[in-house]
């Protein structure tokens, strides 16, 4: 995670807010803060990690329940190879 600390991480430290902080977080990404649920994510659309080590590292847990056990495809690698086709059946004699 990546939290810089201003005017709104400021108040809500000196209140006593802290669990509010992951929202202020998420909401100044153009301040450059990050979520690691967020980057997590993007790992995992990404091929880059397992679901499985997504769901280890989450804070959240509860978002990433239902990602599938395999890692999303890669889509550089994916776009590399070339289409497999199916065998078509066997045709019955005429």
């Amino acid at each position: 995670e990546v939290m810089i600390n201003n005017d709104a991480v400021a108040s809500l430290i000196r209140k006593g807010k802290g669990f509010q902080i992951p929202s202020v977080i998420a909401t100044a990404r153009e301040q450059g803060m990050q979520l690691m649920d967020s980057e997590l994510m993007r790992l995992f659309k990404e091929g880059q990690v397992s679901a499985e080590e997504v769901y280890m590292k989450a804070a959240s847990k509860k978002e990433f329940e239902n990602l599938d056990a395999a890692p999303a495809p890669n889509p550089v690698a994916a776009s590399a190879a070339p289409p497999v086709r199916p065998a078509l059946p066997a045709r019955p004699p005429v």
